[in-house]
């Protein structure tokens, strides 16, 4: 075996495994973004619609202030669990995290097909690229939205 075949057999399996790797992060990015998108819309949803049902309670009878105001506080203790657990920004942490690792998996699968045509340094340089990617995803991953 020559060095050029080692090279590019390591190559072949540095990209095969990055491929493999960023594509199992991206379906769990793609998971947890499904499972936060109906969360939000779970909380949100019911909070709006039993604040507007403690509204209508409210203003319907006079003896059904009670019932109104337990509405409320249910609005509102939603409300706050949509805050504190800001659905909104693991949202779009996941989001971006879907996006960079399905970019490692993109290149990872297009540095595989070119690879055959690849001269030694140019090969080399695809595999330091790749690494920066998968970096920069990984820190992307655990990385928050900066609140304004």
């Amino acid at each position: 075996m020559t060095a050029s075949n080692a090279l590019d057999n390591s190559a072949r399996e540095f990209f095969e495994t990055n491929r493999d790797r960023a594509a199992g992060k991206a379906k769990g990015a793609e998971r947890r973004l499904r499972f936060w998108n109906v969360a939000h819309v779970a909380l949100g949803g019911t909070a709006a619609m039993t604040a507007a049902a403690a509204g209508g309670t409210g203003l319907a009878d006079a003896g059904m202030r009670v019932l109104a105001g337990i509405l409320a506080l249910v609005s509102a203790s939603l409300t706050a669990a949509l805050g504190f657990v800001r659905t909104d920004q693991r949202i779009a942490n996941n989001k971006r995290s879907l996006k960079a690792w399905s970019d490692v998996e993109r290149t990872a699968h297009a540095e595989l097909a070119k690879l055959p045509a690849l001269s030694t340094e140019e090969t080399k340089t695809a595999m330091d690229r790749l690494a920066a990617l998968a970096d920069s995803a990984h820190d992307a991953s655990g990385a928050t939205v900066p609140q304004p």
